[in-house]
């Protein structure tokens, strides 16, 4: 049997909430706009490392969006349809994942947490298997 190690991290908080899951990770950026299903959570994207996964509530850990604005459109449609992440921790900023997050939670009253981690958390975030996220930013990963 194997142990698990526990890591305390603090992120910067660009979506507050509570959520925890377990996690998906990635060290390649993805684009949510043609990237990933809001209907069923899949992630479309053959050509990513991630292709065929489900986001579905998991903590999805990827550094950074790429590419279209409509991206947040389409965070919002999985979060309408109950298909998105439970959380999303990032390497870096990202304001067009995180407005789909908080315009879920302004039309929606719903949102997902959406964290900014520094690059050395971001790097034990890969190798987690499971992350729980407090509402003042804490993340506690399970690796």
């Amino acid at each position: 049997m194997t142990s698990s190690k526990l890591l305390y991290k603090k992120g910067q908080v660009l979506v507050d909430g509570q959520s925890e899951g377990q996690v998906l990770a990635t060290n390649f950026p993805l684009s949510f706009w043609g990237g990933i299903n809001p209907a069923t959570g899949e992630i479309i994207d053959r050509h990513h490392p991630l292709s065929k996964e489900n986001v579905t509530g998991k903590v999805l850990v990827l550094p950074t969006g790429r590419g279209s604005c409509t991206g947040s459109g389409i965070l919002l449609e999985a979060i309408f349809s109950d298909h998105a992440p439970a959380a999303i921790l990032l390497r870096q900023l990202d304001e067009i994942i995180s407005l789909g997050s908080i315009v879920a939670d302004e039309f929606l009253q719903k949102s997902i947490p959406i964290l900014v981690l520094t690059s050395e958390d971001f790097e034990d975030a890969l190798k987690a298997k499971y992350a729980f996220i407090d509402k003042k930013g804490k993340v506690k990963l399970q690796i």
